[in-house]
């Protein structure tokens, strides 16, 4: 039998039977008309344990049904009304159906749908991916228990997960059954039909104003099976949301960047596009870049092994060029070096309620990425980050992993490095291949040790040192740029004054 809570006594907590009773009675309300029903039962049943344990179990249990199934077979999903709409009692009709055309459609027809359907396909293990999803999209309703009729009904996570349907249900007998128990111990007439429409009417709203899936959410659902705890994925959406925060840098800065023409890189050929017309085309061999784009074919794998040498050789001979001359387009390198110094701890916030100085110098960095990308948007740009340590800690090289989980594209590309060394010589940055810049963030009091200066003025030699100290000042090595985090101000701020800084100066850098 169902008892009551000793502190709220408007709070139901259901035994087995009174579970049962509540699971099949709310399934009565689906969106969806599955033939063998049991199946489909026990298969939801781990979705709504997954809420239940964060603390969304207050929502009907048929919501979690059909989203976990709308997830599963998209557009295939067989939508109630489509066959079982005049067999509705009138007074349902505009509950049941405003359901499945606002909430279910309107889940279905976000773009990003399609995307969430290539994730779960890819997944190796989806249940834990359909609960995050499913916890994504009900998130406007976290803490509006009081909101909905279902919130007065408990479910304990022990009983539930020893629910399980052998059975084929009857669903209708179960509403009443339940609606009958709920009107005996709480006074609520029609409870379950009640809970549909107050549902509705919270959820409704948010699809109707374009609720739809963020960036953040994309990352962290493509990456969750990198992300094995929930601690690393809340640290994830932390910097990320972080880097939103930030906001983008103003345009105009772009246009103002001063170059020195005579900085060209060493590789001419790989650095020079041809933009001449129909008079600048040749059969000539020439260099992949100089290929018309006409020529390009697509090939798939089985064709690629019908080619021969002869198919080569005639290839060769007959596709067009562009000549090189007086409209070749210089196309520069750049390469942003970031130094990350970590001898200094840097997992710590400088205030009450603060985000962590790791958490923003995530988050710079990302954001410097993007912004150097956005500058330098017709050049070819790449990036290296060395974490310089020795020694380093288990769980320091775990955070040290999250920066790498959340480059992962960059770095799949082939546009980013990362990599932890003891010791590095600035030296090395001194490149004729590409353009360097090179920033160092450190939170020691001073210069480290492990840096190894070089004996020439680096500046002299076309490297321009910025130094980012947080939360220590001192001198800087010779004709370097030193930038300082001081808290004395909300750290988040404090960080995004500096990024807009080092924009600036790399936009002066000749």
């Amino acid at each position: 039998m169902p008892i009551l809570d000793g502190k709220e006594k408007e709070i139901l907590v259901l035994d087995a039977d009174a579970l049962e009773s509540y699971l099949l009675g709310s399934c009565y309300f689906s969106g969806a008309s599955f033939g063998p029903l049991s199946e489909k039962l026990n298969t939801a049943l781990p979705w709504f344990e997954s809420a239940v344990a964060g603390n969304l179990g207050f929502i009907p249990f048929n919501v979690f049904f059909d989203l976990g199934h709308l997830l599963t077979l998209g557009h295939t999903f067989p939508f109630a009304s489509l066959g079982h709409y005049d067999e509705w009692p009138k007074e349902e009709r505009s509950v049941r159906t405003e359901y499945e055309n606002r909430f279910l459609n309107g889940v279905l027809s976000q773009p990003s749908f399609r995307q969430l359907r290539t994730i779960l396909d890819a997944a190796e293990d989806r249940d834990p991916l359909i609960n995050r999803i499913i916890e994504i999209i009900l998130e406007p309703l976290q803490g509006r228990r009081r909101k909905l009729e279902s919130g007065s009904i408990t479910v304990l996570p022990t009983v539930l997960k020893e629910m399980k349907f052998s059975t084929e249900p009857d669903t209708a007998a179960a509403r009443a059954d339940f609606d009958k128990m709920i009107y005996e111990k709480l006074g609520k007439k029609d409870f379950l039909h009640t809970a549909q429409r107050q549902f509705v009417e919270q959820m409704t709203g948010t699809y109707l104003r374009g609720k739809s899936f963020t960036d953040i959410d994309f990352h962290e659902l493509e990456n969750f099976g990198v992300y094995r705890r929930t601690d690393a994925r809340l640290r994830a959406r932390a910097v990320l949301t972080l880097e939103n925060r930030f906001g983008a840098f103003d345009p105009e800065i772009y246009e103002r960047v001063r170059e020195n023409e005579s900085a060209v890189t060493a590789f001419k050929d790989a650095g020079l596009y041809p933009v001449g017309g129909f008079a600048e085309i040749t059969t000539q061999t020439g260099s992949l870049e100089s290929l018309v784009r006409s020529e390009l074919v697509y090939m798939e794998e089985k064709e690629m092994q019908e080619v021969d040498l002869f198919d080569v050789r005639f290839v060769e001979n007959e596709l067009l060029y562009y000549k090189r001359d007086e409209g070749e387009l210089m196309r520069r390198r750049r390469r942003l070096n970031i130094i990350l110094d970590l001898s200094t701890d840097m997992r710590f916030a400088p205030g009450k309620g603060e985000e962590q100085v790791w958490t923003c110098v995530c988050a710079l960095i990302l954001r410097l990425l993007r912004d150097f990308s956005l500058m330098f948007e017709r050049d070819a740009v790449t990036f290296r980050i060395r974490i310089l340590a020795e020694n380093i800690p288990e769980d320091l090289l775990n955070e040290c992993g999250l920066l790498r989980v959340l480059l992962g594209k960059k770095i799949e590309l082939g546009i980013a490095s990362i990599s932890i060394v003891p010791s590095i010589s600035l030296a090395e940055f001194l490149e004729t291949e590409w353009k360097p810049y090179v920033i160092i963030i450190t939170a020691s009091a001073a210069a480290p040790d492990t840096i190894e200066p070089d004996g020439d003025p680096l500046s002299l030699r076309g490297l321009s040192q910025l130094w980012l100290q947080i939360g220590h000042a001192f001198e800087p090595p010779m004709d370097a740029t030193a930038f300082r985090i001081t808290f004395d101000k909300p750290i988040w701020r404090q960080f995004k004054d500096v990024r807009n800084r080092l924009i600036r100066a790399i936009a002066e850098v000749k």
